[in-house]
């Protein structure tokens, strides 16, 4: 899959076929949120967190790809202590969650 940097033209189309719910990007979708979901499933094993915001070139799929991942992560899940969080998409831009870990590094940041 071409990403957004290096072959814009290609992601517009790819955004917007699974948008339109077109079989072969869908089906590329699928296999992208299979991996997804698993590397999200590990994390919230390992750290139990409150919420899972997601960032980045994914986001503009939209519902079609977050349905999939919170499904999926859901799934992954299955039969461990840990129930899936609320995983949402970042509201002021990809760089968002970047922005905010370093803010909460800063915050809680003590000299040693």
């Amino acid at each position: 899959l071409a990403t957004e940097p290096e072959n814009p033209r290609a992601w517009r189309n790819f955004v917007s076929q699974c948008q339109d719910g077109e079989k072969e990007s869908i089906a590329l979708l699928d296999e992208i949120t299979d991996h997804h979901a698993d590397t999200m499933s590990r994390i919230i094993q390992l750290v139990d967190p409150e919420r899972f915001v997601v960032s980045g070139a994914f986001n503009e799929i939209g519902n079609p790809y977050l349905e999939r991942l919170r499904e999926k992560t859901a799934r992954q899940l299955e039969g461990h202590y840990f129930s899936p969080p609320p995983i949402r998409f970042v509201f002021k831009g990809s760089f968002t969650g970047a922005h905010g870990a370093a803010a909460l590094a800063a915050e809680n940041f003590r000299v040693a």
